[in-house]
């Protein structure tokens, strides 16, 4: 399987064995005949273990990049459709400042305040012949996330929304903290722990 794909890794296992990620849990005694062995280790679980060190480094990297942003509000409203501001920020110099970049850029964006934050979505322009297929591909991707998200629940966890990075979604379990991580390029595959 390439890197893009489904991935959930939990802190505690629903299993309820041990408290480590599932790719620290694989022991080199699993015997089940007919699956070849490297160095006494079953190769598709050492595949397992490695797809979900990657899975769980892009979700590292996906958290660390909105939480931190690294590249400012503007860059990540760019790299991600939609930013909102940091909490204790003048929401409305916040909204000026990404207003006056787009415009230097000729960029359309929408800015909006709610309460004490403050939000902005990238508003661009689509040509007619286009309309239909983007609005197409935007539900299709929210219908995966749907029945992603539903499939986390049949497992016992409570996703809470998705954080997307370009064609990437994280999302985290509100109970267990369990994470998920789906790539992009490939359709989801459910994987077995």
């Amino acid at each position: 399987m390439s890197d893009a794909g489904v991935a959930v890794t939990t802190a505690a296992p629903p299993d309820g064995g041990g408290g480590a990620p599932y790719a620290a849990r694989i022991s080199a005694g699993s015997g089940v005949p007919g699956v070849r062995r490297a160095g006494g280790v079953r190769r598709d679980l050492l595949d397992h273990a490695a797809m979900l060190d990657m899975h769980e480094e892009r979700f590292r990297r996906i958290l660390t990049d909105y939480l931190e942003r690294p590249a400012g509000d503007y860059a990540e409203l760019l790299h991600r459709g939609q930013v909102s501001s940091p909490e204790g920020v003048d929401t409305e110099a916040w909204r000026e400042q990404i207003r006056r970049q787009a415009r230097q850029d000729k960029i359309r964006v929408i800015t909006r305040r709610d309460g004490a934050r403050a939000f902005a979505v990238l508003n661009p322009s689509v040509a007619d012949e286009r309309a239909g297929e983007l609005m197409q591909r935007a539900l299709a991707r929210g219908l995966e996330l749907q029945r992603l998200a539903q499939t986390a629940r049949e497992l016992g966890h409570k996703p809470i929304g998705w954080l997307r990075s370009d064609d990437e979604y994280v999302s985290v379990c509100s109970s267990c903290g369990a994470r998920i991580y789906r790539g992009a390029a490939t359709p989801p595959t459910r994987q077995q722990a």
